[in-house]
């Protein structure tokens, strides 16, 4: 209907955000845990790993692993 009214280009403007929506919808694993699930995770385990090793190495841990995963994206 929105494509009779405004044309191609009001059809094609229509699929893309179409598109667009269903690939957001596609961003959340089947599994339910999306984004904010993750970082939740992350921020508890680097907590956990500072009790364990103290905040600084910590901190030096996850910029090690931060920086491999970076090295081996880049490859």
């Amino acid at each position: 209907m929105l494509g009779h009214l405004c044309g191609w280009a009001g059809r094609k403007a229509f699929a893309m955000s179409a598109r667009q929506i269903e690939e957001q919808q596609n961003d959340t694993p089947a599994d339910g845990y999306g984004a904010g699930f993750l970082e939740y995770s992350i921020r508890s385990s680097f907590r956990d790993l500072c009790r364990l090793i103290g905040f600084e190495n910590a901190r030096n841990e996850i910029a090690e692993i931060i920086n491999s995963e970076a090295e081996r994206k880049r490859q």
